[in-house]
């Protein structure tokens, strides 16, 4: 794919996540205005990315050639694919304790915790010269790439949720949405903000601990470096900056900080799967678990109450899709069924769907074994006049709607075709115009057609 369509398609996928109402979980948990904010569905799998982009943002006023960071992999994993695209060498130090660190190229894995990586990160820029993202990550920037979860929220709802709840490790995230919450607030006069609710591990987490303590900021607490390969690592935090303004977001708000066991995440997990076909990393569930604990505990009611799940991701495979795996006849009935008002003629869509089958592309997003989502792209035979492929069709069952499926589609059109194709969508169908916004896409022209006048009789 071309670097420049490369770059802007990654940099529009970064937020935008899907909103999804837990309609399974409700029902388990007898709750009500349950939803989930997916953040897995970022280009990275996670929602640093988010901060990644304003990371490599300042990077470029500063005209670094290099950069550099201490982290436990999540991180160093978003901005090694943002760096690569805009021609900066990246060094990230990974601390070692944790499980599972994958380490890009360049990087250099640090023995200890993810002060110590950090802190040898710090040394490096220092010496070499290289743009330091640790010393410059203030929280403003926090405000700036998490306060947009906020805004999502509230245009997805149209309102101000009851309450938000999310895993805390730093509580950067936490930070954030407040702050988007509270710009919100002010800007529509309202006099609510939503319930701040956090969720953690039971041991390892300054915030916590400082929290539970009373404390008026985040205190310093040593972390044996054994408990580093705990699946719960990432929600562990040394603490030692300020942090009064995310304990601040819970407290000012009524809301909590609530620690929990690696069982009982486990056990939220597999519900949330089962429930609701979603899986995230395990420290990602503490949200969830925090949530039902404040219900529990008195400090929320119904909802809408909001879930952030900072790895969520719907269990979907898209793939493409054979002709012999289903009859095109079939296929087009399906379509039919999931376009709506948006359907065509059952003998065009046939017409489109052979083609596909023949000379373009049908692909297909599974959840399980069941057929949730399809695109047909169709082959164009012209050299230059026109793109090589329409995307004739693109529907998804109607009870999968919200979970991003329409975007994971779109990705894997683009990968299939190089993004060398076109699209016709109805002009009122906004949904489906800022999904192919979101995707890269831009408005050429209007088509027009021909309308035969009726003979008279």
């Amino acid at each position: 794919m071309d670097e420049r369509i490369e770059k802007k398609l990654y940099n529009r996928r970064v937020g935008r996540t899907p909103l999804v109402r837990a309609k399974g979980l409700e029902k388990a948990l007898d709750m009500e205005g349950l939803y989930l904010k997916l953040e897995g569905t970022n280009p990275s799998g996670h929602k640093c990315d988010r901060r990644s982009i304003y990371t490599v943002k300042q990077a470029k006023i500063r005209k670094a050639a290099d950069l550099t960071i201490g982290t436990i992999g999540y991180m160093a994993r978003s901005l090694s694919v943002l760096c690569q695209m805009h021609d900066i060498d990246f060094h990230p130090f990974i601390a070692s304790g944790y499980p599972d660190v994958e380490v890009p190229e360049g990087g250099i894995k640090v023995k200890g915790t993810l002060e110590d990586a950090v802190k040898k990160s710090m040394e490096a820029a220092k010496a070499n010269g290289w743009y330091d993202a640790n010393s410059q990550m203030p929280q403003s920037l926090d405000d700036l790439a998490y306060s947009s979860i906020s805004r999502e929220i509230h245009s997805s709802l149209g309102l101000i949720p009851a309450c938000i709840s999310m895993s805390v490790s730093s509580g950067s995230m936490a930070y954030g949405i407040h702050a988007g919450f509270l710009e919100i607030s002010v800007l529509e006069d309202a006099q609510r903000m939503p319930v701040m609710i956090g969720g953690t591990s039971r041991y390892g987490n300054a915030v916590l601990a400082s929290y539970e303590k009373g404390a008026d900021r985040v205190e310093h607490m040593v972390i044996d470096i054994p408990s580093m390969k705990s699946p719960m690592s990432p929600l562990f935090h040394s603490g030692g900056q300020d942090g009064s303004q995310v304990l601040d977001a819970f407290r000012d708000t009524g809301g909590g900080i609530f620690g929990f066991e690696r069982e009982q995440l486990t056990a939220t997990r597999t519900l949330l799967r089962r429930k609701e076909g979603i899986d995230c990393d395990l420290y990602s569930i503490a949200g969830l678990n925090a949530l039902i604990k404040a219900r529990e505990n008195g400090l929320i009611g119904n909802g809408p109450n909001i879930v952030v799940l900072s790895t969520g991701r719907p269990d979907t495979v898209v793939r493409r899709m054979a002709g012999s795996e289903i009859d095109t006849h079939d296929l087009a009935l399906t379509l039919d069924s999931w376009l709506g008002r948006f359907t065509d003629p059952i003998e065009e869509i046939e017409d489109a769907v052979q083609n596909a089958f023949d000379e373009g592309f049908v692909i297909g997003a599974y959840r399980g074994d069941d057929l949730s989502g399809i695109v047909i792209l169709s082959r164009m035979h012209f050299d230059s006049f026109f793109p090589k492929y329409h995307l004739s069709y693109i529907a998804s069952d109607p009870r999968s709607t919200g979970r991003g499926i329409g975007t994971s589609l779109m990705d894997k059109a683009i990968e299939l075709t190089d993004g060398d194709f076109s699209l016709h969508v109805e002009p009122d169908n906004r949904k489906a115009i800022n999904v192919y916004r979101k995707m890269g896409m831009d408005v050429k022209y209007l088509r027009m057609h021909f309308r035969k006048p009726k003979e008279e009789a």
